[in-house]
């Protein structure tokens, strides 16, 4: 079958990961596959099967005027119509909301079936009125509109109207994707000795993922807890606000920033406990990701996924959004029951399997027929 999938670039994210996943799964089965991105300017940071056709149409720069992008997306949508007509997919696969209707009206009258998705939350994304104005009229014209979690399915039933929607959650990440010859140990990376235990997030240095919270309450809990340690992998431009936090709580010997880290699974896998702090998300993968490892894991209940992916008090702990203080007291609580940790941690890593990449890709297969 001949496959056409479309993303503005390949750069480091989550929709970049599950594309090249998907472009991957379907080349190794023997399907034709294009990957189609409008920017050139983007290292490709995950593995791309040498059969994948890439193509560049180029059109993905910014304009200094309303005008300037009204003529620059015409000239993307012809662009994508003449490229349509000649390569003549049966099928386009679409991420993120600009590509999605630029494709939806490049593809209109054409002969191929046309699926879009989101990947991320609109009720918190920075979308434009113009973008979400074309995705309302475009959306419906979609043969599938694919979302990560419920909560998303039940946002765009009320807010864009009928269309035909799906979800299909994130599958895990097969070998942790980039992961490089184990090196250094987490405790050598931060110079502390081996009795100390280890609070372990990860993500972009960003407000959304809320390590501001998390420093607040690892903060509350510490003073009972010294011989605990918190550690945030990433970078992002709240690294000077969440190291000056640090160091006015006075925490700055026990709450380390190294930047990142190319063995996310072996920091995750040497660590005694995971914490999700984000004020949103899309869908949290790096939450799948610790409970692979067979970490306890603590998460606000925000929107959206933790509350799909997590069975309170059952494979992690749910704490109410935003609630540092119950974050601090479920953090106390895990710190102080080893045997707790262990069984949350146990349960945790069996119940992540439903997002095991075989399941999650044989739905893509089967909505597309691609079996």
């Amino acid at each position: 079958m001949k496959i056409m999938l479309v993303i503005n670039s390949l750069g480091r994210g989550g929709a970049e990961r599950i594309m090249t996943a998907l472009g991957n799964h379907w080349a190794e089965t023997g399907h034709q596959i294009t990957l189609v991105t409008f920017s050139a300017d983007q290292q490709i940071i995950y593995r791309l099967n040498p059969a994948i056709q890439r193509v560049c149409l180029d059109f993905g720069g910014k304009s200094r005027s309303v005008v300037g992008a009204l003529a620059r997306n015409i000239r993307g949508i012809l662009r994508l119509r003449r490229y349509l007509r000649t390569e003549r997919p049966v099928v386009v696969v679409s991420f993120m909301m600009r590509a999605n209707v630029l494709i939806l009206i490049a593809s209109r009258g054409l002969n191929c079936k046309v699926i879009v998705s989101e990947r991320s939350d609109p009720r918190h994304s920075h979308i434009r009125c113009v973008w979400f104005l074309l995705c309302r009229i475009m959306y419906k014209f979609a043969d599938q509109v694919v979302l990560q979690t419920e909560a998303v399915k039940c946002w765009f039933q009320s807010a864009i109207g009928t269309a035909a929607y799906v979800v299909i959650p994130n599958p895990l990440t097969e070998g942790f994707v980039s992961e490089l010859p184990y090196a250094r140990s987490l405790r050598e990376i931060l110079n502390v000795g081996q009795e100390a235990k280890i609070v372990i997030a990860l993500g972009q240095l960003k407000k959304h993922k809320g390590f501001d919270f998390l420093i607040q309450a690892f903060n509350l809990v510490h003073i009972k807890h010294p011989r605990w340690h918190l550690v945030i992998f990433g970078e992002g431009e709240e690294r000077h606000a969440l190291h000056g936090l640090a160091q006015q709580l006075d925490m700055d010997a026990y709450v380390h920033l190294p930047g990142l880290t190319e063995s996310p699974r072996h920091m995750l896998t040497e660590s005694d406990m995971f914490v999700l702090s984000s004020r949103y998300e899309g869908f949290p993968n790096v939450l799948l990701e610790a409970m692979a490892c067979g970490l306890p894991a603590v998460s606000f209940a925000c929107p959206s996924g933790p509350e799909e992916i997590i069975t309170h008090n059952r494979d992690g702990v749910l704490v109410k959004h935003g609630d540092v203080e119950g974050l601090s007291q479920a953090m106390a609580l895990l710190m102080e029951d080893d045997s707790r940790r262990s069984i949350l941690g146990n349960n945790a890593r069996k119940s992540v399997q439903r997002y095991a990449p075989a399941m999650i890709l044989s739905r893509w297969d089967e909505m597309l027929g691609a079996k």
